[in-house]
């Protein structure tokens, strides 16, 4: 197996790839036994499957065995690519609040409790639970494979149960699928086929339960053997061609993502933390309150610059990031922001860039993952100059950045979110709505994106050429001032 691409090389790396590879011998041997009983358990039908009344069940294990050899190929390319790290364990998550909360914070006992015993605290917590999702999509299978035993003899028995199996294994899918993005990153796994598949395998499941006390009750077909029979046939043949039109779905969505990703002139979307990923001001209100004695609300926060006692909000919360972990692994996402960064992702490369101190970069990034939000890449910005980066859309809150964006180079176009702290925009007006979209819900931001970029038929450029453009900006705007 494939060591991922820069994975750690010490010999505690060297420890954790083996222990990874030893996990998913520990899965193999698992899948192993149970293909192995279920050929010595159905070895009459695998040698006459059209005799005594075999042929349904045989069309169902064949079903079985189908989707089995696909997961069987895909688990071990996925698995390639992304390797077990049981070992990993963030120094500064155990406990997760190390420096305590900063002073004026309150929160109750249990709340404590809980956010330090919380089971994903960590990667390793997480990978653990990767393993045991990973395993519970063998049993599953070995339920499928048992699940035919009822109908073997009996082509009119109820296959209902069997149809629930893969349900199950769409469940079990996105589980596994979602553990791995909160340590290997959204690509890591194929969601929205996952939830096609899953959508459909219910359905059938259900339907099935409706019309077979029906078709079976029913007097007009109680005399006849062909109905119940042909309509449970038609139900185990769709649930195998909803298995191989899932694994060409799979296929073909991997695809056509690393196209948008992987070429050359993708188009790259910047993205900001605060303000329009999380919530940085819910956390802090209750501290000013306590230490300043002054009651705010989200809505009262007019100015980035908002003096509080002998301070303002801007300074607070950067000392705050810097000196208490727990403000950057607790913070609250705003709301639809994982719905807007998920529609975002499939449009190009999205690039988290912030202005938070490099120190605070570690916990931002396992912020983003433990919370499942799509992107590509993060960088870290001093406030104002995210022009510097290779981007040709920024999504922010703050004026100075998107006037600065937008200045530095004709050809960009910019999302302003909607926040209390950035209502003067006169300096913005010559942008909109041409080069800028000002939106009040993230849900909308994927859609003013689209429509920003096909209205300027923006160019596709380089990387490279993007970045030297940006480059040679900065470097004319210093030699005029």
């Amino acid at each position: 197996m494939a060591q991922e691409a820069g994975a750690d090389l010490t010999p505690h790396g060297d420890q954790e790839f083996l222990l990874s590879e030893n996990l998913v011998r520990l899965v193999q041997i698992v899948f192993g036994l149970v293909v192995t009983q279920s050929l010595v358990l159905y070895q009459e039908i695998i040698r006459n499957p059209f005799g005594q009344g075999h042929w349904l069940a045989a069309m169902a294990l064949a079903s079985v065995y189908m989707a089995v050899i696909w997961s069987w190929f895909d688990w071990h390319e996925m698995m390639s690519r992304n390797p077990y790290k049981v070992l990993t364990k963030e120094t500064d998550s155990d406990p997760v609040i190390p420096a305590g909360d900063p002073p004026g914070a309150s929160r109750p006992r249990w709340g404590r409790f809980f956010e330090n015993s919380r089971p994903f605290a960590n990667t390793r917590d997480i990978e653990r639970a990767r393993v045991v999702s990973d395993l519970a999509v063998v049993t599953v299978y070995a339920y499928l494979l048992f699940a035919i035993e009822p109908f073997e003899k009996n082509p009119r028995g109820n296959v209902g149960y069997f149809l629930l199996g893969y349900v199950a294994i769409a469940i079990t899918y996105l589980l596994s699928g979602f553990s791995r993005q909160m340590v290997h990153r959204w690509r890591s796994s194929n969601t929205p086929p996952i939830i096609r598949y899953l959508a459909v395998a219910t359905v059938l499941a259900t339907s099935y339960f409706f019309f077979y006390p029906l078709w079976n009750a029913s007097s007009v077909w109680k005399q006849s053997k062909g109905p119940v029979e042909l309509l449970s046939a038609y139900w185990v043949f769709a649930a195998g061609l909803a298995t191989f039109v899932y694994r060409k779905d799979r296929k073909k969505f991997s695809r056509r993502r690393a196209a948008v990703k992987d070429a050359s002139n993708a188009m790259r979307i910047g993205i900001d933390v605060d303000g329009v990923l999380g919530d940085q001001i819910a956390y802090m209100l209750p501290i000013w309150k306590k230490r300043f004695e002054v009651t705010l609300r989200f809505e009262d926060i007019t100015e980035w610059n908002l003096v509080v006692g002998n301070s303002n909000i801007a300074i607070e919360i950067k000392n705050t990031m810097k000196a208490y972990p727990e403000y950057a692994l607790s913070m609250k996402p705003h709301k639809h922001a994982r719905r807007m960064a998920a529609g975002l992702y499939e449009r190009g490369m999205l690039v988290v860039v912030s202005a938070r101190p490099e120190e605070a970069a570690e916990r931002t990034e396992r912020w983003l993952l433990r919370h499942r939000f799509a992107y590509d890449s993060y960088e870290t910005a001093k406030e104002a100059l995210k022009s510097a980066h290779a981007l040709d859309v920024l999504i922010d809150d703050y004026q100075g950045n998107i006037k600065d964006f937008l200045g530095s180079d004709k050809d960009r176009v910019a999302v302003l979110v909607d926040r209390p702290w950035n209502h003067e925009r006169a300096d913005l007006a010559e942008w909109i709505p041409d080069r800028l979209a000002i939106v009040t819900d993230l849900a909308d931001v994927p859609d003013a994106v689209a429509r920003l970029t096909n209205n300027r038929g923006m160019s596709q450029r380089t990387v490279l050429g993007r970045a030297l453009e940006a480059t040679l900006g900065r470097l004319q705007k210093a030699h005029r001032t």
